[in-house]
C-alpha cells in the first residue's frame, strides 16, 4: 500500500471536472526517472527541474574531469539515484507552482485503486445531502439529531501544511476493503 497525492487543475469548472483531470502522484522513488532521467523530466514538462538537472550534471562532469574521474563517476551515479528519489516531489512542487491544488491523499495499492477510491469519494460528496445522510446515519457516522451548537468545524481540525494550507484527509486509510 502506498500514499498517492491528488492534484486538481487551477482552471476547473466544477469539482467533478477537476476530478476527471486530476493528477495522481505516488509517494515513492520514481523508477522511470531512474531509468530515463531527462526524458522523464521532459515528459512531465518540468522545465526548471531540467535546467537544474543539466547544470548539476555539467558541474559533476566538470569536477570529474578536473579532479578525479572515478570520484566524478561515483558522484554522478549518486546524483542520478538522489534525483530518482526526489523526482515525484519535484513534480508535486511544479504542479503547486503552476496553481494546481492538492485535493486529496489516497492510501491505495495501485493507480487504479487510488483513482477508484478518489472518484468514489468525489461522487459521494457531489451527491445531494439528503441522499448521503441516511447511509451515514445507518453506518453510525452522523448523529440522529442536529449538530450541537458548539460543534467544531471539521475543516478547522485538518492538519496544517507548512505552506499555509491544510491537508485533506487520507482516503482509504481507515476504510475496510472488500
Amino acid at each position: 500500500m502506498a500514499i498517492w497525492t491528488v492534484h486538481a487543475p487551477p482552471d476547473g469548472d466544477s469539482r467533478l471536472d477537476d476530478a476527471e483531470r486530476a493528477v495522481f502522484i505516488r509517494e515513492r522513488i520514481s523508477w522511470m526517472a531512474l531509468l530515463f532521467g531527462p526524458l522523464w523530466i521532459l515528459r512531465h514538462r518540468l522545465w526548471r527541474v531540467l535546467i537544474g538537472w543539466l547544470l548539476a550534471v555539467a558541474a559533476i562532469v566538470t569536477l570529474g574531469v578536473q579532479v578525479n574521474a572515478i570520484a566524478g563517476s561515483v558522484l554522478f551515479w549518486l546524483f542520478w539515484l538522489w534525483f530518482a528519489i526526489v523526482a515525484n516531489d519535484a513534480r508535486r512542487r511544479t504542479l503547486e507552482r503552476r496553481g494546481w491544488d492538492l485535493v486529496g491523499l489516497i492510501h491505495a495499492g495501485g493507480h487504479d485503486e487510488a483513482e477508484r477510491l478518489y472518484f468514489n469519494k468525489v461522487h459521494e460528496k457531489a451527491a445531494p445531502a439528503w441522499a448521503r445522510v441516511p447511509e451515514a446515519r445507518a453506518a453510525g457516522n452522523v448523529p440522529a439529531g442536529p449538530a450541537p451548537a458548539g460543534a467544531a468545524d471539521p475543516a478547522a481540525a485538518r492538519p496544517v501544511v507548512p505552506g499555509g494550507g491544510a491537508l485533506p484527509p487520507i482516503v482509504g486509510f481507515t476504510e475496510t476493503r472488500p
